[in-house]
């Protein structure tokens, strides 16, 4: 599925340049590129706010130390430094 944004500008770039379908394509096929690298980032994103939300959830029930929740839920060594600073 493609975000409505990428329909509507495709459409957009076909209603204002008709004449130049070549043209047109091409910028779709950029904006389907920034689409996908911005999704890749949002998720990317939202991975590691789950991460940092599982990682106090463990630490607050089951009264583990940063590094005992990390280990856990088998965060990398070289990670666990970053995620430690973000809790």
């Amino acid at each position: 599925s493609c975000p409505l944004i990428y329909v509507f500008f495709c459409v957009h770039f076909y209603i204002i340049y008709p004449d130049n379908k070549r043209g047109v394509r091409k910028m779709c096929k950029l904006m389907e590129e920034l689409m996908a690298e911005l999704y890749k980032e949002e998720l990317a994103e939202t991975e590691k706010n789950t991460l940092l939300d599982n990682i106090r959830s463990l630490m607050e029930t089951l009264n583990l130390t940063a590094k005992q929740a990390m280990d856990a839920l088998k965060v990398p060594i070289d990670k666990q430094k970053e995620y430690g600073e973000l809790i």
